[in-house]
């Protein structure tokens, strides 16, 4: 993991992971890399970030699964907090034991501070 932030509160992070297992019957293998940027506004009432993201899956066959995430939270002072997030899951299978999918997520948070 690495990350790069400045002072007028942009910040970059990358993170870039291996995993290889190996059993007796089955070795799998995964390749991640993924990319944060998130900046504050608004004095730092508004924080907003964006990641994108990689994973490239070797276990009986050759899959690639991208992602894609947004999130926005404006602090409401005493109030709280109100969050957006949303995200996509792209799933690509080139074999027969897994299939493809494409999934988007959305959610709106209110959180009470006390």
């Amino acid at each position: 993991v690495h990350t790069l932030s400045y002072v007028s509160s942009l910040a970059f992070s990358t993170t870039a992971l291996y995993n290889n297992s190996k059993l007796p019957n089955l070795t799998s293998k995964i390749y991640h890399i993924s990319e944060t940027v998130s900046k504050a506004f608004f004095d730092n009432k508004l924080n907003a970030s964006a990641s994108v993201g990689v994973n490239f899956i070797k276990v009986t066959d050759n899959n690639n699964q991208f992602v894609f995430r947004m999130n926005a939270t404006y602090n409401l002072n005493k109030l709280g907090s109100l969050s957006f997030n949303i995200s996509n899951n792209n799933y690509n299978s080139n074999g027969v034991l897994a299939q493809n999918y494409n999934e988007i997520y959305g959610s709106l948070q209110y959180n009470i501070n006390f």
